[in-house]
């Protein structure tokens, strides 16, 4: 059985995704009612903000880019436990304990999440707080309703 530092390693060597790789979703937002939204390559694109487009969700991008800034501290020595990860991100060790699965999504799911689309009704609390995220990459697609 691998340690929790080395399945933490190797998810992420595996999954080839640093938390900056995850982008920030574009919300400024013009007087005229033309936003931006995130493109798959990071950069953001002019929109209009028409009902059914696809739109990043920036709190479940958020708490990706947390996950994996945790598992790298864990990883990393940075941080010795998920207790001292709670304190430095000012929420409690349980929480950091649910968002860490998180680090470890499919990366066709992250691209799709970055890109918002991701089913309208995953959201952060949806798949931190009420889904038992499989590890195997195809039942996390299917779990999420991305198969």
């Amino acid at each position: 059985m691998l340690s929790e530092t080395s399945a933490t390693a190797t998810g992420l060597e595996r999954a080839r995704v640093q938390p900056a790789d995850i982008p920030k979703p574009c919300m400024e937002r013009s007087a005229t009612g033309t936003g931006f939204a995130l493109m798959p390559n990071g950069k953001c694109a002019e929109r209009d903000n028409q009902p059914g487009r696809a739109r990043p969700d920036p709190v479940l991008l958020k708490e990706i880019r947390r996950a994996h800034r945790c598992s790298d501290a864990l990883v990393t020595g940075r941080a010795a436990s998920v207790a001292e990860l709670a304190t430095s991100e000012g929420v409690s060790d349980r929480y950091i304990s649910s968002v860490l699965p998180l680090a470890f999504l499919a990366p066709e799911i992250i691209e799709a999440i970055a890109a918002g689309r991701q089913p309208a009704d995953l959201t952060a609390h949806r798949i931190i707080r009420t889904i038992d995220l499989p590890t195997e990459w195809g039942a996390q697609k299917r779990s999420l309703g991305f198969a």
